[in-house]
């Protein structure tokens, strides 16, 4: 069976007819039936009924037009994708990013792989909030998000991989009462109020953040909404509250002392894009872990 046949046979099946069919291809109403008819002797099943006027499909025939358009979509997907990455054209990959104080520990790796594998891919980094990255992953305007594990998109119709795992931990000052304690314990942070970035009560991750706590003994904990991260960090380097952040915010903000979290407060950090997308599939195809 050839590619044609596929086509010539959808043809019928759409115009329900091979006089129309005929017409619509160019080729001449006896060579079609005669293809029709090659095409169902190499099956062994009838596909079409002829009728006074026209066709129907019988069931077989219905199945199998089902089948022979999601093949030629796949087939026009792949031809698109290879076309790309054949001819290796300049391609920019838009990328929506979260709004993190340190993102060189995905990134870095990130483009080091397309530097080695896909040299003409430029990336274009977008940050914003993630609900409003997965809003523009929707509606095409990004070719791809990152973002934090708890919130990913998961959603039929798009694909995930894990970049990277990053310990988190519960960061104060040395102004802190904390700071005060030789070994600071869970219970003594309870008695701590924790500092929440009003950015990440609206995506999710605040809620995470807490939820999380009752496995440390830390129950109703006294928290306070910060405005945004700049606001949430001059009050830590101040000696008030603590909060919790990836361990890689320490590159940015040496002088802050911190407590490694149970491995449960891992964060993973996950790319996410359309199935259907042109070309991040190929790009992304060995890269990362799948979720």
């Amino acid at each position: 069976m050839r590619l044609i046949h596929i086509e010539y046979f959808l043809e019928i099946a759409e115009k329900k007819s091979i006089t129309a069919a005929a017409k619509s291809l160019f080729v001449s109403q006896p060579a079609l039936s005669k293809q029709m008819g090659l095409l169902e002797d190499e099956l062994g099943i009838k596909l079409i009924k002829r009728k006074s006027r026209g066709i129907e499909l019988t069931d077989a025939g219905i199945q199998f037009e089902k089948d022979c358009r999601r093949i030629l979509s796949e087939f026009e997907d792949a031809k698109h994708q290879a076309i790309i990455i054949g001819r290796q054209e300049k391609i920019e990959l838009r990328i929506g990013c979260f709004e993190g104080i340190v993102v060189d520990d995905f990134m870095k790796p990130l483009q080091a792989y397309l530097h080695e594998h896909f040299p003409k891919v430029r990336i274009k980094l977008i940050t914003n909030e993630m609900v409003q990255n997965q809003k523009a992953l929707a509606a095409n305007q990004v070719d791809m998000i990152i973002e934090p594990e708890p919130i990913r998109i998961s959603k039929n119709g798009y694909c995930e991989k894990l970049l990277t795992k990053r310990p988190s931990i519960f960061a104060y000052s040395a102004l802190s009462p904390l700071a005060q304690l030789e070994n600071p314990d869970w219970s003594d942070f309870s008695k701590e109020t924790y500092l929440v970035p009003a950015n990440t009560v609206k995506n999710g991750m605040g809620d995470f953040v807490l939820g999380q706590m009752p496995k440390l003994g830390i129950h109703d904990p006294a928290y306070e909404l910060m405005g945004n991260m700049m606001n949430m960090f001059s009050n830590l380097r101040l000696g008030y509250g603590y909060s919790c952040m990836a361990k890689t915010a320490l590159i940015t903000n040496p002088d802050l002392l911190y407590r490694d979290l149970p491995d449960f407060y891992d964060m993973g950090i996950v790319a996410s894009w359309k199935e259907n997308h042109p070309f991040v599939g190929k790009i992304m195809e060995n890269y990362g872990e799948p979720l």
